[in-house]
């Protein structure tokens, strides 16, 4: 790991960008006639590592060739079948 005089790791945004290959999505359905409470979306997978079902956040890998915002929105159907024709990205860095 390379740092500068400050301590501060040199090229760590870049590092970062390169390595960003996985998109989770939070996705709020809201009723147009106010029929229900927004809800937020998640799924039910099986994880076998633990061997057990587990709730989570629609997520997946982003494709080569694939912005972020395209696979959200790709995984957000693949895994739920909904769509959406407006995305509001909100990068988390963790």
């Amino acid at each position: 790991m390379l740092t500068n005089d400050d301590g501060a790791i040199q090229g760590a945004e870049d590092a970062f960008t390169d390595c960003l290959n996985a998109v989770a999505i939070l996705a709020i359905l809201k009723s147009k006639a106010n029929s229900f409470s927004p809800s937020s979306v998640v799924v039910e997978q099986y994880r076998p590592p633990i061997g057990k079902f587990i709730i989570e956040l629609p997520a997946g890998l982003v494709d080569e060739g694939e912005t972020p915002e395209q696979a959200a929105i790709r995984e957000l159907e693949e895994e739920t079948g909904y769509n959406t024709s407006s995305l509001a990205a909100r990068p988390l860095h963790y």
